[in-house]
């Protein structure tokens, strides 16, 4: 058989501030990667070149305000079989294995796709989610809508086939850029940490003091979606002499920037480094386990993760249990271990309340099982929060609502059964 190939496309114009991290982000399709290709609607030179020199292929074309008709321009700068959708703030998180098993369904097969939908959110976590599709035949499907671009066949009168990625498979977040209020508070607080790095350059004072300027503005860069600046920032912070925890504070902010944008070697030494100067092991273990996870190395990070309840960063930053749980819960999936999974899940939606975000997930682990069982099994983990619970099953599909419907069973005729201890 023929290993699929895909080719991601993205249109670019003089707004974005941050393609880097998104190149650097589809580094993880591996092998499945053909090319990429950059379509510039008005994009600047500088930033054209600044995607050729990251191996991309380009093309200077016009921008008349027709998203549909760019994304199918840049489409047709690749001989690819699927093409995968990108804007130049968001990121890729993608488990390889599984995405070449869905790429490679027979290509007669019955309900042929012409896409997959993947879920894509604003930040990693943001709690509300769509599910787009982002990966199509460009054979098949082409976008269309000046105003507001959707994908449909090309084909006439027939409907789009597309299949569900699980969250697991392949996921796409967006870099929120803040608006408003938001980003100017944190333009300001870049511009205060500017003036405090000058006093200090001026008046020769580095250690603890500049570490902690660059920080903070590293901070705020990131979160204006400039990860090029924060990670100026904060290779300057880590070369300069200052009290351990000052350093090891710099050092973590960049291992997660590293790992985030693919340099999985550059964050590996860093690690290393913060064992080394005593920094704290479980945290350590938590950014070890991100590393494995981003390779699709999805078995090593669960047995690391799986030994974790919490983690605490340099500045006090807490990794809390249900952080690290969902991540348990996403790598014992890859790895084929689902009652471990749903263990993972059972606790996320009845022990910390999150039905909302994993409820889905939790049907779907459980599979063709009795939905009292489920019920069940939900009391018997926490009954603090059935009522959530209940409320949030009723929304999805079966046997979501029956499931919804035991849990209020329970409450109403044995209420002892849920009393909160």
């Amino acid at each position: 058989m023929t290993a699929p190939r895909i080719a991601v496309c993205l249109v670019v114009n003089d707004e974005v501030r941050d393609l880097h991290g998104c190149l650097q982000s589809v580094r993880q399709l591996g092998h499945l990667l053909t090319e990429v290709c950059v379509y510039g609607a008005g994009a600047t030179e500088q930033l054209l070149n600044a995607a050729r020199q990251s191996g991309a292929k380009v093309h200077e074309g016009q921008w008349d305000g027709d998203l549909a008709a760019a994304r199918n321009a840049a489409a047709c700068m690749t001989d690819a079989p699927w093409v995968l959708v990108l804007e130049p703030g968001e990121r890729l998180r993608v488990d390889i294995p599984a995405l070449t098993k869905l790429l490679a369904l027979p290509e007669r097969m019955v309900g042929e796709p012409d896409a997959i939908a993947v879920e894509v959110s604003r930040g990693r976590a943001a709690g509300a989610a769509t599910r787009e599709p982002r990966v199509y035949r460009p054979e098949r499907a082409h976008f269309v809508g000046a105003l507001e671009d959707r994908l449909e066949p090309m084909e006439p009168g027939r409907e789009l086939v597309s299949l569900n990625a699980g969250v697991e498979v392949c996921s796409v977040w967006a870099v929120v850029v803040p608006q408003g209020d938001q980003r100017d508070r944190l333009v300001r607080r870049v511009a205060r940490a500017d003036a405090a790095l000058a006093k200090l350059t001026s008046e020769g004072i580095g250690g603890n003091d500049l570490v902690t300027a660059l920080v903070e503005r590293s901070r705020a860069r990131r979160a204006l979606g400039d990860d090029d600046g924060a990670l100026a920032d904060l290779n300057r912070a880590r070369r300069v002499r200052a009290g351990e925890p000052y350093r090891r504070r710099a050092r973590e902010d960049l291992t997660t920037l590293l790992i985030e944008h693919g340099y999985f070697s550059g964050a590996n030494k860093l690690i290393a480094e913060l064992r080394a100067d005593g920094g704290d092991d479980d945290y350590s273990d938590w950014l070890t386990a991100q590393v494995h996870a981003a390779q699709g190395q999805a078995r090593v990070a669960w047995d690391i993760l799986r030994k974790l309840e919490s983690a605490t960063s340099s500045d006090g930053t807490v990794v809390a249990s249900p952080q690290i749980l969902t991540e348990q819960m996403i790598m014992a999936n890859r790895i084929g271990e689902l009652e471990e999974a749903l263990e993972c899940c059972v606790d996320l939606v009845a022990k910390h309340g999150l039905a909302l975000r994993h409820g889905r997930m939790l049907l779907k682990l459980w599979g063709p099982r009795s939905a009292d069982g489920l019920a069940d099994l939900l009391i018997q983990a926490d009954a603090r929060h059935l009522d959530e619970v209940a409320a949030a099953l009723s929304a999805l599909p079966e046997p979501g609502p029956s499931v919804a419907q035991a849990l209020r069973d329970v409450r109403a005729e044995k209420p002892a059964a849920v009393r909160i201890m």
